[in-house]
């Protein structure tokens, strides 16, 4: 078919965009047609994985952070090439970083600035596909803060629901707190990004008054 289909959770997500615009740029290259399927939720990926568009639609697939089962990649690796990107898979080449070590280093960071009160800008809608790479940023932020003898405070870990303007309300719900952080970890850039313009919509100054990160990749494997 010179096609490859190519399903992503969330399409208005910058970095999902991103891995989109990448991949048909260089299937463009090469003579391939990109088709789209959007799967942003645990239903529409169950039928996704039912009805896996091989026959005469894609020669393969490339699947975007989707949280399949092992037993649920195997099957649609048994139908035709798979690779994913985001997630690891036992039957197909991965493209991912380590989640859990990139939040760390952006934590690290902070700590070694010198804060002490570090917020947490995380978490996805609840209608949301049950993605790993929050979970593993959160663990991330965690055993460093916990390295560094700093209590985890729940009221400094706050939704964003990975998209700019959750972050910027999640900023403006942490300067709302009695004790604002001084410092804050991003799960994501939009998120960081939101809460910047949070932050400089108060008069406020970075990195002087408040220090902002977001994740960054770490190690490709």
């Amino acid at each position: 078919t010179m096609t490859i289909g190519m399903a992503v959770p969330l399409l208005t997500q910058w970095f999902f965009t991103q891995v989109v615009a990448g991949a048909a740029g260089v299937l463009a290259a090469n003579g391939y047609d990109l088709l789209l399927y959007g799967v942003p939720d645990t239903p529409t990926m169950r039928r996704f994985v039912d009805d896996t568009p091989f026959s005469k639609r894609v020669d393969g697939l490339i699947l975007v952070d989707l949280p399949l089962t092992g037993d649920e990649l195997l099957r649609m690796c048994d139908r035709g090439p798979v690779v994913t990107v985001g997630v690891t898979s036992s039957c197909a080449p991965s493209v991912t970083i380590d989640n859990a070590e990139a939040a760390a280093t952006a934590t690290r960071h902070l700590v070694n600035l010198g804060h002490r009160r570090i917020g947490l800008i995380s978490h996805l809608p609840p209608q949301a596909l049950e993605f790993t790479a929050p979970v593993q940023r959160r663990e991330g932020y965690e055993r460093v803060l916990d390295d560094a003898g700093i209590e985890v405070r729940e009221e400094l870990i706050v939704p964003g629901n990975f998209a700019l303007q959750g972050g910027a309300e999640a900023m403006a719900q942490l300067l709302s707190v009695s004790r604002p952080p001084t410092a804050v970890f991003a799960e994501s850039d939009e998120m960081a990004i939101g809460a910047l313009k949070t932050v400089r919509d108060a008069g406020l100054h970075v990195p002087g008054d408040m220090s902002i990160v977001g994740p960054r990749p770490i190690r490709p494997v």
